[in-house]
This record gives C-alpha cells, sequence and structure tokens, in this order.
C-alpha cells in the first residue's frame, strides 16, 4: 500500500484523479475538454462520504475501508474499487472524498489492528479482526450480496455509521 493509503481524516486519496483522467480519456469520443469539466462538476460540490463505526471492541489500529462501484467480485475485486482509505481509529470519521453524486457505491471496512492493510483471517477463512458493511446487511455464510450493501451517493447516505461484525 502506499503512503497515500495510509492518511488522516483531512488528508484522504480520493476517487476524484481516477474520475477526472478517466472523464478526460474519453475526448477522442467526441467530448471536448469543457465536457470532462463539466462532468467533474457533478463530482462531491463539498460533499464527501464520512465514515463511523460501531460496536468497535478496540480502540487501537486503524480503520480501512474500500469504497467500490459495482458489485463484480464484491468485495474483493481491486478493479471495482475507487477508493481505498485508512486512518487511525483516533480520528474518525473516516472520509472518502470525490465520490459522484447520484453514482452507486458500496463500502467495506476493517479495523486493522496489526497494521498491515488487510482483513486477518484465521482457520476457515473467518476474520479475526472486525469488518462490517454499509446498510448494515445481516450475514449468513461468505460476504453480503452487492443488492445488500449498495447506496446512491448524496446527502440522505454521505454519512454512514457501519456496525463492525466479530466472529471471535
Amino acid at each position: 500500500a502506499s503512503a497515500s493509503d495510509v492518511s488522516t481524516a483531512s488528508d484522504v486519496s480520493s476517487a476524484s484523479d481516477v474520475s477526472s483522467a478517466s472523464d478526460a480519456s474519453t475526448a477522442n469520443d467526441g467530448s471536448t475538454a469543457s465536457d470532462a469539466s463539466t462532468a467533474s462538476e457533478t463530482q462531491s460540490a463539498g460533499l464527501d462520504l464520512q465514515l463511523q463505526v460501531s460496536g468497535a471492541k478496540s480502540a487501537d489500529g486503524q480503520l480501512c475501508a474500500t469504497v467500490v462501484n459495482s458489485g463484480e467480485g464484491f468485495p474483493n475485486n481491486p478493479k471495482t474499487g475507487v477508493a481505498s482509505v485508512c486512518v487511525p481509529f483516533g480520528q474518525l470519521p473516516l472520509v472518502v472524498k470525490g465520490l459522484t453524486v447520484g453514482a452507486t457505491y458500496g463500502v467495506s471496512v476493517f479495523l486493522d489492528l496489526n497494521g498491515n492493510q488487510k482483513l486477518d483471517t484465521g482457520a476457515l477463512g473467518i476474520p479475526t479482526e472486525g469488518f462490517g458493511f454499509s446498510n448494515n446487511p445481516p450475514l449468513t455464510f461468505g460476504p453480503p450480496a452487492w443488492n445488500q450493501v449498495k447506496f446512491v451517493f448524496g446527502p440522505a447516505t454521505a454519512q454512514q455509521t457501519i456496525q463492525l461484525i466479530y466472529f471471535n
């Protein structure tokens, strides 16, 4: 993970660079540079995703979140990730900048107690650290389905509290 992945709430790597680069790269389809700047104006416009957690068994470590824009391979497909951010637990809320208002996203989080920026698992792949998902879906066996975690980003969904789940 790069240094920009571990940051404070005021200095978070964002998806806006990815979206802007994508918008600009489509200029050969007949759109203009002004089309790209207009598209980027529909991004956050001052609206950031703010994530809190509840149910943490420890205030140690860092909270790591991944925001994705597709259910393809959720939650483990890095190709659908638009932001991956970790912040020290004492510096919550975790803030993700640059999301597009009206777009559909899903969030997975985990409380990284040992600083390795990955969800640790034990026997049978069962997580040993607290984790959770947007919309706090009930879990059965395995991760929740995309339709349980997805949400349309906007003022009503910009602040979310995710319940951490523990199996130990």
